[in-house]
């Protein structure tokens, strides 16, 4: 049967029908299946079945065979007409095989209020020209339904409210062309056929119990796909290999109990994914090199307990993927080498529970944790992220950010609100992290309140270094987000104020150490103060002729330049041998030298002791 063909033709003539079991229908039909320009490209000859004699056959429950047939306009919905049987009432059937045939209906092709009875359904290879097929209510007991290679134009298949027991229920290869464009009757367009919203699958309010559903290598095409408020135990819902061409696929309030979900190496043009409210327990939900052009997965209020959230090597090109008001309970979640550089990932108010993620070697554009609480160990190991988000969260456990044999590339982070119970492990200079606080478009205070947080964090860890540096931008970023408000009161005086408090801050604090973080730098600059005050002293008297006079009647005949030298030594390190003594303004001088050097020699002792003792 041909794949794919844009119109099709159908021919009846009186020429009996051999059917595979020996039975000869008397008429046979041509259905021609035609590409767009006309030309045929394969044509099948079927025995035309007379719907009177095959519904004689249902209500003498009977087997129905119809291998190699043409069936046009079945509906059970016609037979109880016929029989004044309630739409809503029960009809058995024991078995109903239609292989290699066509179903052509203008309406759906109705099967409804069956009850299968574990029997065998197999309509493998088969065509379906029209509307849908419809399973509403159905029941199946524990018996096998196939669909395996089946190729449905126009319609779709509907299950709502039907009950699945230990059986398959199987699409493998199967395809679903979209309506309109891709198949309508030769010179007759099918009335409706360009309608919106198609339904290429509708299992909602389905039940399955045991088994496996099975979508593997199917074409699904363009459409709705609806599992909302289904529920599902211990079942396999297989789309692994699955082509999608612009789908809606909706799972909202569906229950899924010791199973798994599995979307391992489907491809999706277009896709939004809905699993909003719907509960997995003990389930297992892969999207494993998942490939979306475009696409949307939506976790809101979704709960999940002991599960495994897989969407390891996926690659969205454009859209995100968002958890919202979530609860997990123990599991795992692995974005390990996904592939969003233009997509995000957002969780928004969840709670992980017990659950363990990673994310090690991905490349995204956005990656939120906002208003979360991290309970479990989180990998953040990222090859590349565009924006990095923990804001007013809780961390209880280790958030591991250090790379490991590659470099990684954060462009943005956010720390706002943090409250750090646990560790985090982040590189400061290979993730850059002193500026990509300051390059966010936020507040003094707000940055300040992240290097805090940062300076605890590397306290926590052992990181002394990396300590210091946070602790320095934090009490800068504090200080000028004091000041930032004093100015913002309006005060004159209070504006003056502010501006001396903080240029001494800058000069005393951060400048001469670093905030007693850098014992050397506060070395360097007793060095500097001193050749300072040499320097007055050397000058000055040459312009008010105040000196530095010896206390002896006879000196050491040192020149001026050596006694400004040996007389700041003595005062700078407040020695004070009095062989020298200073006259006039050199004497206010020489006290300010003399607290200067007490206090940069206590400077510099807090500094040494601070390091030395860590």
């Amino acid at each position: 049967m041909a794949r794919t063909f844009s119109r099709y033709n159908v021919k009846k003539t009186d020429k009996p029908f051999l059917l595979p079991n020996g039975e000869a229908l008397p008429q046979t039909a041509a259905v021609s299946l035609l590409r767009e320009n006309g030309e045929v490209i394969s044509t099948l000859e079927l025995g035309v079945v007379d719907p009177e004699k095959l519904y004689e056959q249902i209500a003498q429950r009977q087997a129905v065979n119809l291998d190699k047939c043409y069936i046009e306009n079945f509906s059970m919905a016609v037979f109880r007409e016929k029989r004044g049987i309630k739409n809503s009432q029960f009809l058995d059937l024991n078995e109903f095989i239609a292989t290699n045939s066509v179903f052509h209906s203008k309406g759906d092709i109705d099967l409804s209020f069956t009850r299968f009875s574990a029997g065998e359904i197999d309509l493998s290879s088969s065509l379906f020209l029209g509307g849908n097929i419809n399973f509403t209510h159905a029941d199946f007991g524990d018996g096998e339904l196939k669909f395996d290679n089946a190729h449905f134009h126009e319609g779709g298949a509907i299950f709502s409210n039907a009950s699945f027991g230990k059986g398959l229920l199987s699409f493998k290869n199967s395809r679903f062309t979209a309506p309109g464009k891709e198949a309508r009757p030769e010179r007759r367009k099918r009335e409706g056929s360009s309608r919106s919203g198609r339904i290429i699958l509708n299992f909602e309010e389905a039940s399955f119990w045991d088994g496996k559903i099975d979508f593997t290598r199917s074409n699904l095409g363009s459409g709705e796909i609806n599992f909302s408020n289904a529920r599902l135990s211990n079942r396999g819902l297989l789309f692994v290999s699955a082509e999608f061409h612009t789908v809606r696929l909706a799972f909202k309030s569906a229950h899924f109990k010791n199973g798994k979900l599995d979307f391992r190496f489907a491809n999706f043009e277009r896709g939004t994914l809905l699993f909003d409210r719907a509960f997995f327990d003990n389930s297992i939900i892969d999207f494993s090199a998942t490939e979306f052009q475009s696409g949307k997965i939506s976790f809101n209020r979704t709960e999940f307990e002991k599960n495994e959230l897989i969407f390891e090597a996926s690659e969205i090109k454009n859209g995100r993927v968002t958890f919202k008001n979530n609860i997990f309970g123990a599991g795992v979640i692995d974005f390990s080498s996904a592939q969003y550089r233009s997509s995000g990932v957002l969780f928004e108010n969840v709670d992980f529970g017990k659950c363990t993620a990673s994310f090690s070697k991905a490349r995204v554009q956005e990656l939120s944790f906002r208003s979360c609480q991290v309970n479990a160990f989180f990998n953040l190991q990222l090859q590349e992220c565009g924006s990095l988000d923990f804001s007013n969260s809780v961390v209880r456990d280790i958030v591991d950010m250090k790379p490991y044999g590659f470099t990684p590339e954060l462009h943005s982070l956010n720390l706002s609100g943090l409250l750090l119970l646990g560790q985090f492990y982040i590189d400061w200079k290979a993730n850059g992290v002193r500026a990509l606080i300051l390059e966010q478009k936020a507040s003094h205070r707000h940055r300040s309140e992240q290097f805090r947080i940062l300076k605890e964090n590397y306290h926590t860890l052992g990181q002394y270094d990396a300590e210091d540096e946070a602790y320095v931008e934090f009490r800068r970023s504090e200080a000028k987000a004091d000041l930032e408000e004093a100015l913002g009161e309006g005060k004159f005086f209070r504006k003056w104020n502010a501006y001396g408090v903080y240029g001494f801050k800058w000069l005393i604090f951060d400048k001469i150490g670093l905030y007693a973080t850098n014992p050397v730098r506060v070395l360097i600059s007793m060095v500097v103060a001193y050749l300072f005050f040499v320097l007055i002293y050397f000058l000055l008297p040459f312009f008010i002729g105040n000196e530095i006079m010896p206390s002896l009647d006879h000196g050491d005949d040192l020149s001026q330049l050596e006694i400004a030298f040996y007389h700041s030594i003595v005062t700078f390190l407040t020695i004070g041998y009095g062989d020298y003594y200073p006259t006039g303004v050199l004497r206010w001088i020489s006290g300010f030298e003399g607290f200067t050097g007490l206090f940069l020699i206590s400077y510099f002792t807090v500094a040494f002791v601070r390091k030395a003792l860590r």
